[in-house]
Order: C-alpha cells, then sequence, then structure tokens
C-alpha cells in the first residue's frame, strides 16, 4: 500500500508543495520573532511546525516502509537526498520531543 502511495504521481506534488509551505513559514518566523511566546501568531506558528513535522515524518516512515531501510538495493538510505532527508526529520522530531 506505502509503495502504491509513494509512486503515485500526486504523492511528489504534494510533498513539494509541503517543502514550499515550510520554506515560506521559515521566512514568516523571521519577520514574527520578537513576539511573545504566548501571542496568538506565536503559537499558531508553533502548531503550524507541528503539523509540518507529522508529515514528514509520515512521508519518511511510508518510504522506508516501501522501500527498506538500509538492508536493500533500492532502500531508503541508499540516496543521498533521503539521507538528507532522514537527517532533517529525525533532528526535527529531537526538537520536537
Amino acid at each position: 500500500m506505502a509503495y502504491k502511495i509513494i509512486n503515485h504521481g500526486k504523492f511528489e506534488t504534494v510533498i513539494m508543495t509541503v517543502i514550499i509551505l515550510s520554506s515560506l513559514k521559515l521566512v514568516f518566523d523571521t519577520y514574527t520573532a520578537d513576539l511573545a511566546p504566548d501571542h496568538p501568531v506565536t503559537r499558531a506558528s508553533d502548531n503550524f511546525d507541528f503539523c509540518l513535522q507529522v508529515i514528514f515524518t509520515i512521508e519518511m516512515c511510508m518510504k522506508i516502509v516501501a522501500f527498506g531501510f538500509v538492508m536493500d538495493e533500492n532502500s531508503y538510505l541508499t540516496e543521498s537526498w533521503s539521507k538528507l532527508d532522514c537527517f532533517i526529520v529525525s533532528t526535527g522530531l529531537m526538537d520536537t520531543l
């Protein structure tokens, strides 16, 4: 099932859209950095960060289930982009927890 979803044409489009939204959110945070932690904009930004983290974690897990993690010939960690993705998602999870 995960393999079928990952290979669907719109999957990459959705993930690229989420990456762009994440980048735009970083720009937004630059201009709201001076707001208090309990400000509604800051809380909304934190909630959006959490949602993005969940989406990227689900994407990584689906790819690991579909391709295998490290041992198979075409496993998740055989591609350089996936190694970067794994590092970013893992450090994001550490920051979230």
